[in-house]
Formats: structure tokens, C-alpha cells, sequence
């Protein structure tokens, strides 16, 4: 009897393993529910965050743009941003700006906002306020953003999982892929 036991535990679990390694190869990767939405809320006068020392230490460049926003006033764009993919998204603390002159000109700079290097943790279809510091000018400007998927925290793993599965089975390493968007034009 207590063998019968013993290989109907085995059975059972080869089959519940056989059975995850099924679902997770055949599984589709999810479908992102259309562009991530950063919507321009306005101005405000912004304060320095968290990362702003690490960012200044990144390098003589992210400090002379630190150094000339305190120089102009700390002024912040404000976006509402929304994960609407199905999965959890770290938006990364440094962003572009962007704008529309006769030549087109960019700069990098940084949310104030955002907690730690990684960024700011939104879970599918959480959204949160951002705040970009920006440099003043008379022209139209966007901010692209990049965000990554989650796959550092608990909830993600599972999400995770057939990714893995695959590439163990093929011998490649798992991808992590930054992604992009653009906030609406806005008027400095």
C-alpha cells in the first residue's frame, strides 16, 4: 500500500511538472494593449528627488544639467503616466527631451520624482504623476520615456517563467528589452 502511495506521489508530480512545462511553452506572450500614455499636465516648480545625486555622478554632462536647471529656476513638466500593458513596468529615471526647432535638438535629463535608479514601479494599469526637470526655451517639446519590464520583484517571476523555459531549452539567454514612449507636445 505504501507503495502504491509513494509511486502515485511521483506520478502525480512528474505530471503537474510535465503539465507547467506545457502551459508555459505553448503560452502567448501578451499582447501590449496599445502605446503607454503619458499625458502633459502642466508646470511646476520642482524639487530635487532622491536620484539627483546619483544622477549628477553619473557623469560631467548629467551634472552641467543639473547645474543649469538649479540656473533656471527648477522648473518640472508634469505628466500623468498609465501602464496599460499587462504586466509591471519600471519607467526609468532618465528621459529625453526632445523638441521641435528649425534643427531638432534633444537633451537627456531626469524625473525628479522617482524613488530609486530603477525608476518608477507601476503595475499593469497603475498610473502615477512624473516630474521632468526641463531647461527653459521658446519652442514645442516632448519628453520620450523608457520603461522595462518588471522582472525583479516577486510577481513578476511567474510572468517570467516561460520566457525562461524557452530560452533554457534553447541555450539563449532571457532579453530584456527597454521600450519607448512619447509624451504630448508641450510649449515651454
Amino acid at each position: 500500500m505504501k507503495r502504491f502511495r509513494i509511486i502515485g506521489v511521483v506520478s502525480g508530480t512528474a505530471l503537474a511538472v510535465c503539465g507547467l512545462w506545457a502551459l508555459c511553452w505553448f503560452h502567448v506572450q501578451p499582447i501590449s494593449q496599445g502605446p503607454q500614455q503619458a499625458t502633459f499636465m502642466g508646470f511646476t516648480n520642482g524639487i530635487v528627488g532622491p536620484i539627483a545625486g546619483s544622477y549628477s555622478s553619473q557623469g560631467a554632462h548629467c551634472a552641467a544639467i543639473i547645474q543649469q536647471w538649479f540656473g533656471s529656476g527648477t522648473n518640472a513638466a508634469v505628466f500623468s503616466i498609465t501602464n496599460q500593458r499587462s504586466y509591471p513596468v519600471f519607467v526609468y529615471p532618465s528621459v529625453s527631451i526632445e523638441s521641435k526647432r528649425r534643427l531638432p535638438t534633444s537633451y537627456q535629463t531626469f524625473t525628479l520624482n522617482a524613488p530609486t535608479l530603477y525608476g518608477i514601479h507601476l503595475h499593469a494599469g497603475q498610473g502615477a504623476t512624473v516630474q521632468v526637470a526641463t531647461l527653459p526655451g521658446p519652442y514645442s517639446s516632448r519628453v520620450r520615456f523608457a520603461f522595462v519590464r518588471d522582472y525583479l520583484h516577486l510577481s513578476a517571476k511567474f510572468t517570467r517563467l516561460p520566457d525562461e523555459l524557452r530560452a533554457l531549452t534553447k541555450g539563449t539567454p532571457v532579453e530584456f528589452t527597454n521600450e519607448y514612449f512619447y509624451s504630448d507636445w508641450f510649449q515651454q
